[in-house]
């Protein structure tokens, strides 16, 4: 295994622990790796430590994101009055009255 590929795994790995969707399973990718490393157990201790950081880089990419979400939701139901009156259950949910300010 070159240079080249397990750049290439590496980048795969990271776009996949960063949440973005790519056709096939990242435990697929690793699987493969280590068949194809199995005659060479230095560059596989290797390979499985660029892994290991990768998967910490990218859960961390997916942390970071995450946590610049909003913290409420930013939709509402088309039949709700508006969204600073919604609640749950529908019949304790409280609508202003037309009169007050």
């Amino acid at each position: 295994m070159d240079l080249l590929a397990i750049g290439g795994l590496a980048a795969l790995l990271l776009v996949q622990e960063a949440s973005l969707p790519i056709p096939l399973p990242g435990e697929l990718l690793v699987i493969g790796a280590g068949v194809a490393l199995a005659g060479d157990p230095p560059l596989a201790a290797a390979v499985l430590a660029v892994t290991l950081a990768v998967g910490y880089v990218g859960g961390s990419i997916q942390f970071l994101l995450a946590r610049r979400a909003p913290p409420q939701p930013t939709w509402s139901p088309a039949w709700a009055p508006s969204a600073c009156c919604w609640s749950w259950p529908p019949w304790r949910r409280s609508v202003p009255s037309a009169g007050s300010s």
